[in-house]
């Protein structure tokens, strides 16, 4: 921690003298040779993702030199404490704690459903080539494999022409594994003007769009979908969820309450509508009186109830402050100046630490109820 310390202070006071360009690559350099030579002497290993030296690098890089020592700080503070709090991520075969600099929503914000695509599709399809084998692979979820024999199908020209069916799958299939990015390049560039009306490829670019959280673009996507279509509650389902998402928790109730009783996922609107409810109820914490409370050093995390944080922060910015005081004491300005740095820094950290963790803590409690909210793109 000593020389992670070190390095954010040399960033701190040298770097934002030098021009942006200079200032970037010094504090590359700077992590470089603490993550080549020092990091892996120290005989442990940060539990946190991105590693604290590496989270530093990129609070400076992202927000300059004032709030990234305080991000740093904080995070310092924070690190292998209440990890119950932070998702897990797995890196290099071991577990790491999830925490970057600009937290907020996940990168993959719901599960998703994949319903069986080969039992009722089968039929359509001439048993002489090999679309039932892709269909196959898609009924069993072995969705890399799906899209692997796709390509190869396009390749030796067992796909003559483009069937609804067929893209439908791989669509779903690249959904499936993340690759959103492609199902919004394979639409708008490889799809014919038919395949591109069609409802249910409409909501896989949709859930596309959702997934990598722009959330208006998935919306005016949907809004292609005729209320004439069999989709059209698919598409209410799916918008509502959007909408939530977004805050919009009226406009979701209101989508959600235009799905007849009929239909087949109507338990999903209104276990939707419930779960909207428990949101609006919510009963978050201030983070202004963490704020307050964080003059106290730890005070704003023990209001976020992280009491190790807190004991952690109220100790280090203790100690700091008094070896600050007993190096003046003893005329030993130099040490006494650069401690009084460290003890500020802390100090600061420490209130912003307490109030982000209010914030984190609001939003998590957002995000699991969220993540419980349902719909169906088939």
């Amino acid at each position: 921690m000593k020389a992670t310390l070190t390095l954010l202070f040399i960033c701190f006071f040298h770097l934002p003298q030098a021009s942006s360009q200079v200032q970037e690559s010094g504090i590359s350099n700077l992590f470089n040779i603490y993550s080549n030579y020092i990091s892996d002497t120290r005989g442990q290993k940060c539990p946190m993702y991105p590693s604290c030296s590496h989270y530093s690098m990129q609070a400076f890089s992202q927000f300059g030199a004032l709030k990234g020592a305080l991000l740093t700080s904080d995070r310092l503070i924070r690190c292998g404490h209440e990890q119950s709090i932070y998702d897990l991520n797995w890196e290099k075969d071991e577990p790491k704690f999830e925490d970057f600099p600009n937290w907020g929503f996940s990168e993959d914000p719901l599960p998703k459903r994949y319903p069986s695509k080969f039992s009722q599709n089968v039929s359509f399809y001439n048993a002489n080539n090999d679309t039932t084998f892709f269909l196959s692979l898609i009924n069993s979820k072995d969705y890399e494999s799906a899209i692997i024999e796709y390509k190869r199908m396009v390749h030796f020209g067992a796909k003559d022409q483009q069937s609804l069916i067929l893209e439908l799958n791989y669509l779903i299939a690249l959904n499936a594994i993340g690759n959103y990015e492609k199902v919004i390049f394979h639409f708008e560039n490889k799809l014919n003007k038919e395949l591109k009306k069609e409802p249910e490829v409409i909501l896989e670019l949709a859930d596309a769009w959702f997934r990598l959280n722009n959330f208006e673009k998935a919306l005016s996507t949907l809004k292609t979908i005729d209320s004439t279509s069999y989709y059209y509650p698919h598409k209410n389902l799916f918008t509502g969820v959007a909408h939530a998402y977004m805050n919009n928790y009226e406009a979701a109730v209101t989508n959600f309450n235009q799905i007849d009783q009929d239909f087949i996922y109507a338990d999903y609107a209104k276990s939707n509508i419930e779960l909207i409810h428990g949101i609006a109820a919510l009963k978050n914490k201030k983070p202004y009186v963490a704020g307050l409370l964080g003059l106290v050093p730890g005070g704003g995390y023990f209001y976020a109830g992280q009491n190790t944080t807190g004991i952690t922060s109220l100790v280090l910015t203790g100690l700091l402050g008094y070896a600050s005081y007993t190096s003046f004491k003893t005329k030993n300005h130099g040490v006494g100046i650069l401690a009084g740095v460290f003890t500020l820094t802390f100090y600061s950290g420490s209130i912003t630490g307490g109030i982000n963790a209010i914030k984190r803590q609001n939003l998590n409690k957002e995000k699991k109820l969220k993540s419980k909210l349902l719909y169906i793109t088939q």
